[in-house]
């Protein structure tokens, strides 16, 4: 990969449209053969001040206008159907009809379910970038991104489960 992004066929994405805008044929996300399944989740502790609130959030936020919103923001593929109709995007004409069809044939792969996944992304996409784009050795960016990890793990306890 260093020698593809010398030799000029690496667009380095530095305005984060690169593969939107047709200039890669490979999303830096991974969207280019393999859609990631699944958002960020949501987390409402047990001694809320709002309980009835937090009785309503669970059918408020999947209904289709809500998700359309939010994924209007957050660039995500909705995650209903009569969401993605709602959509430009990501209906059978639209331009990212791949990850819908990734995800209704069973090639999207879903996230990890820990809280340390936005941490371990971080930790390998920054070296990912500085190993293609800037010839950095392999070895020593991949064992940053292990001691971040590990340090992150460390600040949070491992993440232990919160009780239930």
């Amino acid at each position: 990969m260093q020698d593809r992004a010398e030799a000029g066929p690496v667009d380095p994405d530095e305005d984060d449209r690169a593969f939107d805008n047709g200039r890669s044929l490979i999303s830096w996300s991974g969207h280019g053969t393999v859609t990631g399944m699944g958002s960020w989740r949501w987390a409402i502790p047990v001694t809320s001040a709002a309980p009835d609130a937090v009785q309503a959030l669970p059918a408020f936020l999947p209904s289709p206008d809500e998700v359309v919103c939010m994924t209007d923001v957050n660039g995500a593929i909705p995650a209903t159907r009569s969401a993605i109709t709602r959509t430009g995007r990501f209906t059978v004409s639209g331009p990212e009809r791949m990850r819908t069809e990734q995800l209704q044939n069973g090639t999207a792969r879903p996230r990890p379910g820990t809280p340390a996944h936005a941490a371990v992304t971080d930790a390998f996409s920054r070296p990912q970038q500085r190993i293609v784009l800037a010839r950095a050795p392999v070895g020593a960016e991949l064992d940053r991104a292990v001691e971040a990890i590990d340090e992150d793990l460390a600040a949070h306890r491992y993440y232990p489960p919160t009780g239930r």
